[in-house]
């Protein structure tokens, strides 16, 4: 008789094709998102250029966060990587590292459900793990080695749930070499002895070894920052200036803090977290004592959790409590007393039920919080290749690979294989991240790839902060200074590539003492400080716009491109109103301003008949945010039209 296929199914060999099948999807997702420079948030940059530094001789070296990265986070698994990126030193090797990471990660979780469960369950979290919306959504955002703590502090979930002692101390001691917020994962297991009445080893030693080295982390960071202290503090400087004046204040002023922790934000953030484990943690809370020390580092921060952070990276030390409780929860389910609780009643009626729920749950959050439908819309609507990929690549060509550059944020991952690299966001304020000390162009610097179109999200990103808002307003003034000794050799749309001691091809902006000679001149009010005079062709796809300035401007202004065909708009986009080397802040009375364009449009439009039309906007409203493949993307709420449509070519 055939034995039935419940019994033919290997749950082994099924979990094998599943992480594979996970691996090479999410891996070659990487690329396709790799060669489009979708990888925009300075991440994959950053630890690209660090593992590359380590590479060829000088550790954790980082000319983004000069001088080294240890100042940011101990992470001292790079050393543990880096034979593996010396064999192809390239972004995309770790991103591929990250998927294999994160894929194999399931079988922990197979295995913590065999333990506990039987196989099939096993087999069952272990898919669930692959479908979690959160383990898709790490493994798209950027590239960060948090994800090389989950692998061993599941397996240190494995050999706790075992009693396996110094399996669990070496797979802990493997996870502390990931960074150093690690350690308050750790620490925690000491406390689920306690509270699990485990022997007086197992209570010290996970405490011991996790407080113990978080301190010396810190000492190590803080020996190395040239301000002297973790950096991340800032994250709570509204509790006081130390640890001590933070320990003062939660104890004597319990009420703000209170008030700080009970918010909506930290609702939706706690809530999401439990949707893809559809609440079964709640049945076994005393495993998600494991997460509460990370839970309260993002609910104590200024901004405290909400679930805009589901989306990135940052729920990956809160996953091992997540499953752990979750495996916890369908042991009390299975053989608990049925009449221990209603609900765990029905479900003991047909163990079918709890198998669907579950199911339904996962399916359902993977589709709903995950990247994969984004993924899928974006590939169907842009294809392999995206409209402005051809150009930035063409122009990251044009620079040598061992020369020293600066860069935008799309074009800084592509560009971090090299020893020397500056971001240009933070070149723009002069000021390195939370404006920790100066931050100036090196004076080697060969080359700059400036996409114009960063100043509008530098207005979105530094603009609305009370942190940087006076920084931004500043450097408006004077990032200009930054192009002094570099002439602009090509330009794709708002994407310019600056050479050192070259002379300009292209002109962007020239402020004119008199009116100077325009052949289709105009007279169109925009405001009363400002009258547009006129618009020529200069070669196809480039325009020269003239404005005159009867007083400085009250807005810092961007002008919007429309092109439409048959009366429907085919396509829009805003650009920074000249370029902001100029921003209309700055306009002198008495001066006219002519703004140099070259639109790209072929790249977006299909062939055909169009009429251009721009337009004085000003961004009142909006922000920075993460879309449905986990790039960053300017968000526009509130946008006011300044003045009437400008026909510019029909």
């Amino acid at each position: 008789m055939a034995k039935p296929m419940s019994d033919r199914i290997k749950p082994p060999a099924v979990l094998a094709i599943a992480t594979a099948i996970y691996i090479l999807l999410f891996g070659a997702i990487g690329v396709w998102r790799y060669g489009n420079f979708s990888y925009n948030a300075m991440d994959l940059a950053i630890l690209n250029q660090v593992f590359y530094n380590s590479a060829h001789g000088d550790l954790f070296a980082s000319s983004v966060h000069p001088p080294t990265y240890l100042a940011d986070h101990l992470e001292l698994v790079v050393l543990i990587l880096l034979p593996v990126y010396a064999l192809f030193q390239h972004p995309i090797t770790l991103l591929l590292l990250q998927t294999l990471v994160l894929g194999l990660s399931a079988w922990p979780v197979y295995r913590l459900g065999r333990s506990v469960l039987d196989q099939r369950w096993g087999l069952l979290l272990g898919i669930a793990w692959l479908l979690n919306p959160f383990v898709q959504n790490i493994n798209l955002f950027e590239f960060h080695l948090l994800p090389f703590a989950i692998f061993p502090l599941l397996w240190a979930c494995v050999a706790y749930q075992q009693k396996r002692f110094w399996p669990f101390i070496a797979w802990s001691i493997l996870a502390l070499l990931v960074r150093e917020d690690v350690a308050l994962v750790v620490m925690m297991f000491g406390l689920l002895a306690l509270v699990e009445h485990r022997p007086r080893r197992w209570r010290l030693a996970p405490f011991l070894l996790g407080a113990g080295y978080f301190l010396v982390a810190l000492q190590i960071i803080n020996r190395v920052a040239d301000f002297g202290r973790y950096k991340f503090f800032i994250y709570y400087s509204w509790l006081g200036d130390s640890w001590l004046e933070i320990a003062r204040t939660t104890l004597l002023r319990p009420w703000p803090v209170l008030k700080h922790l009970i918010t909506v934000g930290n609702f939706e953030f706690a809530l999401g977290l439990l949707l893809p484990f559809v609440f079964l943690p709640l049945l076994a809370s005393r495993y998600l004592l494991l997460g509460l020390l990370i839970f309260l580092q993002f609910a104590m921060g200024s901004f405290g959790g909400s679930g805009g952070l589901l989306q990135l990276h940052y729920p990956a030390l809160l996953l091992p409590a997540l499953v752990m409780a979750t495996v916890a929860a369908l042991k009390i389910i299975t053989t608990a007393p049925a009449k221990i609780n209603r609900a765990i009643e029905l479900i003991r009626r047909d163990p079918r039920l709890s198998l669907l729920i579950f199911s339904a749950g996962v399916l359902y959050t993977s589709l709903t919080m995950g990247p994969l439908p984004g993924v899928v819309m974006k590939f169907l609507r842009d294809g392999i290749r995206w409209p402005a990929a051809a150009a930035q690549a063409g122009l990251i060509k044009k620079i040598p690979p061992d020369a020293s550059v600066a860069a935008s944020y799309a074009g800084l991952t592509a560009l971090s294989s090299r020893q020397h690299l500056a971001s240009l966001n933070y070149l723009f304020l002069g000021k390195q991240q939370f404006l920790s000390r100066d931050y100036r162009l090196p004076a080697d610097t060969e080359y700059l790839l400036i996409d114009y179109q960063d100043f509008i999200t530098y207005q979105l990103q530094y603009g609305p902060s009370s942190f940087y808002q006076d920084s931004y307003h500043q450097a408006l003034t004077h990032w200009p200074a930054l192009l002094d000794g570099f002439g602009l050799v090509e330009l794709r749309d708002t994407l310019a590539l600056y050479q050192k001691n070259q002379p300009d091809r292209y002109r962007l902006v020239t402020v004119w003492d008199r009116q100077p000679p325009i052949v289709h001149s105009d007279s169109i009010p925009i405001t009363e400080a400002v009258t547009f005079i006129g618009a020529d062709r200069i070669e196809p796809n480039g325009y020269q716009l003239f404005w005159q300035v009867h007083k400085p401007p009250a807005g810092h202004y961007q002008l919007l491109l429309v092109a439409t065909q048959n009366g429907a708009e085919a396509y829009q986009k805003i650009y920074p109103l000249a370029y902001d080397i100029v921003p209309s802040t700055l306009w002198q009375a008495g001066t006219v301003v002519q703004t140099n364009y070259w639109f790209d449009l072929e790249s977006y439009l299909e062939p055909g008949t169009y009429e251009l039309s721009v337009q004085v906007v000003e961004i009142k409203k909006g922000g920075l945010e993460v879309d449905a493949i986990r790039s960053t993307h300017n968000v526009v709420d509130r946008l006011d039209r300044i003045g009437p449509v400008i026909t510019i070519d029909n």
